[in-house]
């Protein structure tokens, strides 16, 4: 609950917050009537994951390639899927999928 505490504070000032969340949270952003955007991010290949978080041993970016084509099944939970080979890149995206998917301010 912590968390949609934050993101509930961060509407409340008319921000944006990228982040990741678990299905549970999701969930309860629901439940607390806030409407997330899900967006599925999905590297081209090993190399991208990689370029996006050096820090990650290969072992680990391995186990989380596996887990995005896993992942990958579930599109249809998803408000939308883009590809990216650079943090750049995907960020491009992801301002323009929010830009094309946000209403009209009341």
């Amino acid at each position: 609950m912590e968390n949609i505490f934050k993101i509930n504070c961060l509407l409340r000032r008319d921000s944006t917050t990228i982040t990741y969340v678990s299905d549970k949270t999701i969930k309860g952003l629901k439940v607390a009537q806030l409407c997330p955007r899900r967006i599925f991010i999905k590297p081209e290949c090993i190399g991208s994951i990689i370029e996006m978080n050096k820090r990650m041993m290969e072992k680990q970016v391995k186990k989380t390639y596996e887990k995005l084509k896993t992942e990958q099944g579930f599109g249809k939970y998803f408000s939308a899927v883009i590809y990216g080979a650079t943090p750049e890149d995907v960020y491009e995206q992801v301002k323009d999928i929010i830009s094309e998917q946000t209403g009209p301010t009341i």
